[in-house]
């Protein structure tokens, strides 16, 4: 993880997500992250995917965080710790809000393409790399109301 954090979350710049729907973003110099908002439903378990690789490396290697509305954030897979399969996270939502999804570059100056997916049943979108749910979920409670469930 960053010992200082270059990435400042706007969430006036975010992009709503659709369920179901894949979305190809972008990093560039002139915009070094890719902010998504998710509205959720209290009790409803949300499913995010993201492809960052492939066998054509079409696609840069990405990192993707979390937050709540109020700023704080609920999970960075950039901490090496959080989660130990790359391209998958899930959460069940505690109350009806809007959560950000920031997509940032593993390399803080790479910049290139990624897909990023969400659903709520559940079902493995079919993306350019193999990418399998976990079969083994570990749950554990968030700060402000999220409560995340991982591999």
């Amino acid at each position: 993880m960053f010992n200082y954090d270059p990435y400042d979350l706007d969430t006036s710049k975010a992009t709503p997500l659709t369920d179901n729907v894949k979305v190809n973003g972008t990093i560039s110099s002139s915009v070094p992250v890719a902010l998504y908002s998710i509205n959720v439903t209290s009790g409803t378990k949300y499913h995010l995917w993201w492809d960052d690789s492939d066998t054509n490396w079409e696609h840069m290697d990405v990192r993707v965080r979390g937050y709540n509305s109020n700023g704080s954030m609920f999970f960075d897979t950039d901490t090496g710790n959080i989660l130990d399969w790359d391209n998958y996270y899930s959460f069940t939502a505690a109350s009806t809000d809007t959560v950000y999804i920031m997509v940032y570059p593993l390399d803080r100056y790479e910049t290139g393409t990624f897909v990023i997916v969400y659903n709520t049943t559940g079902n493995q979108p079919i993306m350019s790399v193999s990418l399998n749910a976990p079969s083994s979920v570990k749950s554990g409670n968030i700060k402000n109301n999220i409560m995340y469930n991982k591999k």
